[in-house]
């Protein structure tokens, strides 16, 4: 074999070690990533307010889902305003958002956990899986409907599905 053969072989065999090392790299790198756990809110507090609404603000955007790229679904209010307390200290919803301070999943996690709680009733609609979530002093409905909207209602006790979509 020529001299030439080894050294295209030998540069061969080098780029594949490399090529190899990157795609092993790239899925422990991969793989530590995905179990990476967000935890931003230990103890948090939906604070909602009634309001007397004009019909054309009975429902407002909280947070656009144009507004920044965590979310692909819009949250809105509904017939009043929505913050929240983390940690003792007040935000509005959309502030605590978009800092960081609190996710939409952490929200509707709990909602979950107080409804297998039995601390807080609530349903399914049959759209789809959309759930509404009835706390004392206001509602959350999470669409997931066959259209695909995945949109998030916070608002009064009275409001339903009927009221926002």
């Amino acid at each position: 074999m020529s001299k030439n053969k080894k050294i295209i072989i030998g540069v061969i065999i080098v780029l594949l070690i490399i090529v190899i090392g990157i795609v092993v790299a790239y899925k422990l790198i991969e793989n530590s990533v995905t179990k990476i756990e967000l935890k931003s809110a230990d103890d948090f507090e939906i604070e909602f307010s009634n309001k007397k609404p004009t019909d054309s603000y009975r429902v407002y955007t909280i947070l656009s889902k144009t507004e920044t790229d965590k979310y692909d679904y819009t949250i809105y209010g509904y017939d009043g305003s929505v913050n929240i307390r983390i940690d003792g200290k007040d935000y509005s919803l959309k502030e605590a958002l978009l800092e960081n301070k609190i996710t939409m999943n952490e929200i509707i996690s709990k909602a979950n956990k107080d409804l297998n709680d039995k601390k807080i009733t609530g349903d399914m609609y049959q759209d789809g899986g959309s759930m509404i979530y009835k706390y004392e002093n206001y509602t959350i409905i999470k669409c997931h409907t066959l259209d695909g909207n995945r949109d998030v209602y916070i608002g009064n006790t009275e409001m339903t599905i009927d009221d926002v979509i």
